[in-house]
């Protein structure tokens, strides 16, 4: 505590000296409080949070959080993919840390007029196969398709605990593939993201600087006790609860390839985080949900997604923030002829 403290008071000092050579207006005193009761209240409520999570992570707490993210069908050993069928690819590649994911890949038809590809994650209880609606509509607007199925999924290896690390070799895996086997730049490239899917596809949109379309996503897994459970549940024991699953796994190891990372000087683990994700991507974004999935929040935890990628002060854009009319969790925009409009000029404004 002495710690917070002390930055507190630091904070607070930084800001007198900075506000000494201000004007000193009613306005600018009034903002000059705001700011530090502002700065007081996110300190506080970190530290309550943090030392929560350690709590947690303590009793061992946070295994909640990885057994609700793992697979809801673990029949992987004897899955055998089934593909997408005539015209596509049952394709594989190893993550840097040496797990083999399997995936498909559907070419465009038109494939001298192709727009790029479509990078899809899926949601839990799925895994490639059940894309093969996305990738045939995708293939539609002129992209070619591709999804792999994360590990510890049924036709994946590996296992599906230290989601911050896993996600992100993920990611890199499925670049990788899309660099070295089909030759498609990343300039044309676009992630979309079901559920949990979203988090792998911020993770994208932040890291290989991606357009992304998410679909009935989180905030943060640390969100979704209260969305379940309402008031009864404070957020911020939530937060806590996923920051002890999340905040004390493994770092990312060491790796001998660094592969498409090799950009960046190193790998990074994804915060699984999906409001932090969205601060800091740049390329266009996409958020579509259902109007009554109150596993993800419905439209008020949309809306915080939508707002951490272009501010909270912004002002709402119907073509990019697309509501399914009754939709719950598992209704997309396929079949909604609205949202498959919105989608498809997102796609043609982004990269085609």
């Amino acid at each position: 505590m002495l710690k917070k403290t002390a930055i507190l008071s630091l904070t607070l000092l930084k800001t007198l000296a900075i506000s000494a050579d201000q004007d000193c207006t009613p306005t600018a005193s009034l903002d000059l409080l705001k700011s530090l009761f502002r700065t007081s209240v996110a300190t506080s409520v970190d530290y309550a949070e943090a030392t929560t999570a350690f709590s947690f992570h303590t009793l061992g707490c946070g295994k909640i959080v990885t057994r609700a993210a793992t697979p809801l069908n673990q029949q992987t050993q004897d899955y055998v993919p089934r593909g997408w069928g005539r015209g596509s690819e049952q394709v594989t590649i190893e993550t840097l840390d040496g797990v083999t994911i399997t995936g498909n890949w559907l070419p465009s038809s038109a494939s001298k007029a192709s727009k790029g590809a479509v990078i899809m994650f899926h949601g839990n209880g799925m895994n490639a196969d059940h894309y093969q609606p996305w990738a045939k509509w995708f293939n539609c607007q002129g992209f070619n398709a591709l999804a792999f199925t994360i590990q510890g999924y049924p036709g994946s290896g590996g296992s599906s605990e230290n989601l911050p690390v896993a996600s992100a070799l993920f990611v890199e895996a499925a670049f990788r593939f899309l660099r070295e086997q089909k030759q498609i730049p990343f300039e044309e490239v676009v992630v979309y993201g079901f559920s949990l899917g979203g988090a792998y596809a911020t993770y994208a949109g932040r890291y290989f600087h991606v357009p992304v379309i998410l679909q009935n996503t989180f905030t943060s897994i640390g969100d979704m006790p209260q969305n379940i459970l309402g008031s009864y549940f404070p957020e911020i024991l939530g937060r806590a609860l996923a920051r002890a699953n999340l905040k004390y796994q493994e770092p990312m190891p060491k790796l001998d390839n660094l592969g498409t990372f090799a950009n960046h000087g190193e790998g990074r683990p994804n915060s699984f985080n999906n409001i932090e994700n969205l601060k800091e991507i740049t390329r266009p974004v996409m958020v579509l949900f259902g109007e009554n999935d109150d596993l993800m929040g419905g439209e008020r935890r949309a809306r915080q997604l939508y707002r951490a990628r272009y501010g909270k002060k912004s002002r709402v854009n119907s073509e990019l923030f697309v509501k399914i009319p009754g939709g719950s969790h598992t209704d997309v925009f396929l079949y909604d002829p609205q949202a498959e409009e919105c989608v498809e000029r997102f796609l043609k404004s982004s990269i085609g």
